[in-house]
């Protein structure tokens, strides 16, 4: 059943009809009073707050090791894929994350000889523990002899160990190769 006012409805005639609580009519009172923009400011103001609130920011010390845990700095990191930051030449930075990222699910270094080996979170502090890379990736495109790329291609890398990839719909594959390993010719590859 479909309840149309004739006029603006009043704070007792949508109780009647709608059943609605306290706050909610007193809402209903002071928009029914007042006209469509002073409504939307109104509204701003009550809501406004509560997106400034999710906004706060959380200041985070963030320190790095290498693996015998000695401080290691002058290196970039990123957490949860944000722009990276330089830490400090003993291994610290301060770090400003929006609330709602204070969990953190990645760390990045932007130095590609290194990798994170593990972090942890504590009382506004962020412990990396950064090792050396054991291997590269290497990025490869399959191709016919006319140019187009060769889709779901079976490839094996032989050097010092085999390794089996599957060429995706473009033609291309990643290898990941020890640090020391070279690609010397085609003949590696089958």
């Amino acid at each position: 059943m479909e309840t149309r006012f004739a006029s603006r409805p009043t704070a007792s005639s949508l109780k009647k009809t709608s059943g609605l609580t306290a706050p909610s009519l007193m809402l209903a009172r002071v928009l029914s009073a007042v006209n469509t923009r002073a409504s939307i400011i109104i509204l701003l103001a009550i809501f406004l707050p509560f997106a400034a609130i999710s906004q706060r920011k959380i200041s985070l010390q963030v320190k790095t090791f290498d693996q015998s845990m000695k401080p290691l700095g002058n290196i970039e990191i990123s957490l949860n894929n944000s722009a990276y930051f330089m830490i400090g030449s003993k291994g610290t930075a301060i770090v400003e994350l929006n609330e709602t990222d204070t969990k953190i699910t990645s760390v990045r270094v932007k130095d590609e000889t290194i990798e994170p080996a593990s972090w942890n979170v504590s009382k506004g502090v962020v412990e990396i523990v950064i090792r050396p890379k054991s291997y590269r990736i290497h990025h490869f495109v399959l191709r016919l002899p006319d140019g187009k790329p060769m889709p779901g291609a079976s490839i094996t890398y032989q050097g010092s160990l085999t390794i089996r990839s599957k060429s995706d719909p473009a033609g291309r594959f990643v290898l990941q190769l020890p640090v020391k390993e070279a690609v010397k010719s085609a003949e590696q590859f089958r």
